[in-house]
């Protein structure tokens, strides 16, 4: 055999077994700390739309489609790629191998191919129901709460975020996104605030709930169950569930927050869940469209509803709403600018009484240039947009005029007051439960 043909013969040879990616570095405290950069300086909502990356070299993960769980693991998987660190994680299938990136199953595809079919392998298998068998339960500290870091909510809720920062009035900006589908936006989603405890933990505030702040075990401690893992802590659990954003809020910051700073973070936070919605509900409305607005399966209902999704939404408004009640409770309404107070004055016109009977009995808002979060939504039997504004979507919220069930016209899942027949069969509890 000549020299050539031996080369030809063994480079052919190595890349049939080619890695995903050959891992050159090894995790350890300043990698993991690297990580925490990388994630607060790098992942943002447009990272799998955008065509360049911020050194201008091309993002070959443009176009990937992730949901919650797909986020948590694109941001792991993704920077050890970039960093030729291993990736390793449990089998989500319940094989009793690990999956990893020493994975040789995609031949001799070039790169690229690899590390997005890689990708699509985990997201072929993960979910927030396998994301404990991968993270631990933190200490509550500075130093174990860092961007990098997920909160994870019990089973019955399925969400997931990742921590992009953590700012000095120690309020979270969260990188997230929800169900995937065909017709969903490459732009993830964002918020900048603890999601509600409550939720996080309802129903088992308990270590095998395994709601809270998490991070990512070592390779080494995956098969070890999760107390034996170095870092554990179940600090969070002996937090009751309504404090436990307050008392994060208060270990992490290293500043106060303004009365009109919180204000407005939180408006912008309720701005952000109503377009989400807005958002959603186009996918829901193309999906049934590209079906001929058949009802959908049990799976399609799942994917397409959104009752966690508006249980998000009346947290957010509720926590609002005791932030204005404490500041006339303290007559410290001086301490929002007057436009401000303004608006808020018509979100929340009877601060007297609880929030149901105060969207009871509250007028119909028309938006206008002054409103709070105008934003349109789509009627299909007008076949035109409507305008409305947070004083609206919180009265109708409220009174239980706002649909979560996928097969209802974008109209009904509004709360338009229109009569529509639908004899679909419906999925889950679409119940609007909130704690006040």
């Amino acid at each position: 055999m000549s020299f050539s043909i031996f080369v030809t013969v063994l480079t052919l040879s190595l890349s049939t077994f080619a890695e995903v990616w050959t891992a050159t570095n090894t995790w350890n405290a300043d990698r993991e700390k690297q990580y925490s950069v990388w994630v607060q300086k790098n992942w943002g909502k447009d990272f799998f739309a955008r065509k360049e990356n911020h050194d201008g070299i091309a993002n070959i993960f443009q176009g990937l489609r992730v949901d919650c769980a797909d986020t948590v693991y694109s941001a792991r998987v993704i920077f050890s790629y970039l960093h030729s660190l291993p990736f390793v994680m449990n089998d989500a299938s319940g094989g009793k191998k690990l999956i990893s990136n020493s994975m040789t199953r995609w031949d001799s595809r070039p790169e690229k191919e690899r590390i997005r079919n890689f990708l699509f392998l985990v997201y072929n298998l993960v979910s927030t129901k396998s994301m404990p068998n991968d993270t631990y339960p933190v200490k509550v500290s500075r130093e174990t709460i860092t961007p990098g870091a997920i909160i994870l909510t019990v089973e019955k809720n399925h969400h997931s975020w990742v921590i992009k920062n953590i700012f000095p009035t120690g309020i979270p900006h969260l990188v997230f996104n929800s169900t995937v589908g065909a017709y969903s936006s490459l732009i993830l989603q964002e918020r900048k605030s603890w999601p509600n405890g409550d939720w996080v933990f309802e129903g088992d505030v308990t270590p095998k709930g395994n709601g809270g702040v998490r991070y990512w075990r070592k390779e080494s401690e995956l098969k070890l169950p999760v107390w034996k893992v170095t870092g554990y802590s179940e600090e969070q659990y002996a937090i009751k569930p309504g404090k436990w954003k307050y008392d994060l809020q208060k270990v992490l910051q290293k500043s106060e927050e303004s009365s009109q700073q919180t204000a407005v973070r939180l408006i912008e936070n309720i701005c952000a869940d109503i377009k989400q919605r807005v958002d959603a509900i186009k996918e829901s409305e193309a999906f049934l469209k590209s079906t001929g607005y058949q009802c959908m399966s049990e799976v399609d209902f799942d994917n397409y509803s959104t009752p966690s999704r508006d249980r998000r939404l009346a947290d957010e408004i509720i926590f609002l709403r005791n932030f204005v009640k404490n500041l006339v409770h303290d007559r410290n309404e001086i301490s929002l600018d007057k436009k401000t107070w303004q608006q808020l004055k018509v979100v929340f016109p009877h601060l007297d009484v609880d929030v149901a009977t105060e969207s009871q009995n509250q007028k119909r808002t028309i938006a206008n240039r002054a409103s709070l979060c105008r934003i349109k939504h789509y009627s299909r039997g007008e076949d035109v947009e409507k305008l409305v504004d947070l004083a609206e979507i919180k009265r109708r919220l409220f009174t239980n005029r706002l649909s979560s069930n996928p097969n209802h016209p974008p109209e009904i899942r509004f709360g338009e007051d229109v009569a529509v027949k639908n004899n679909c069969p419906s999925w889950g509890n679409l119940k609007l439960n909130y704690v006040e």
